[in-house]
């Protein structure tokens, strides 16, 4: 239970008594016994070195705000099992709340498992602790966040054209290059976007 791993040489040394332990009245076996033992520890360190490491079980994580008929509690399960998310420090959720840039933006590098390798690059993050920072600093590095004016804006509510912009950078960086739409994807609201913001929608549609 604790972790540790029995060796037992009794049946060895039984073998082979007046070699092993020469001395009866004597605990301490001879150097042949000895070599014994320590072939036999060898041996089931050798053994146990090459077992899979055992996976301990993740707790299931439940929010007090997403029961289980509410209809995003098994996509919220699912994210939170693969560390996307988080949650409140009070065990909610807020299914509700407006996502802000700084919350999507950490939810795609967890997702994505991207680490930073240089220091956060805008100006107004400072507040948040250094994990998050970090997270910030590897969208950044992905291209999936940009910095023209040195400033992130993380509380900046995320509008669904900025997701579908950070989603299709987050894919271009996973592939290697830009997504390429198989067939024009429009809405009536979305013909004077960009070029990149249509292949953005196309793509998540698709």
């Amino acid at each position: 239970n604790n972790g540790g791993y029995f060796v037992s040489v009794k049946e060895q040394m039984a073998s082979d008594t007046a070699s092993y332990l020469p001395n009866p009245k004597n605990i301490h076996p001879s150097e042949v016994g000895y070599n014994m033992i320590a072939e036999q520890f060898y041996a089931a360190w050798q053994a146990v070195k090459e077992e899979p490491p055992v996976e301990e079980p993740q707790p299931t994580i439940t929010f007090n705000d997403v029961p289980a008929t509410h209809w995003a509690n098994e996509y919220v399960k699912e994210a939170t099992a693969r560390g996307m998310i988080k949650g409140y420090p009070d065990g909610s959720f807020k299914p509700e709340t407006t996502l802000e840039k700084v919350h999507f933006t950490s939810i795609l590098t967890r997702a994505l498992q991207l680490t930073a390798t240089k220091p956060v690059a805008f100006l107004d993050v400072a507040d948040y602790d250094a994990a998050t920072q970090a997270e910030i600093a590897a969208a950044h590095e992905a291209l999936i966040v940009r910095n023209f004016t040195g400033y992130f804006n993380p509380r900046q509510p995320l509008t669904r054209i900025e997701a579908a912009r950070m989603f299709y950078a987050a894919n271009t960086h996973l592939m290697g290059q830009p997504y390429v739409p198989t067939s024009v994807v429009t809405f009536s609201d979305t013909v004077a976007l960009s070029k990149e913001d249509q292949a953005a929608i196309a793509m998540l549609k698709q």
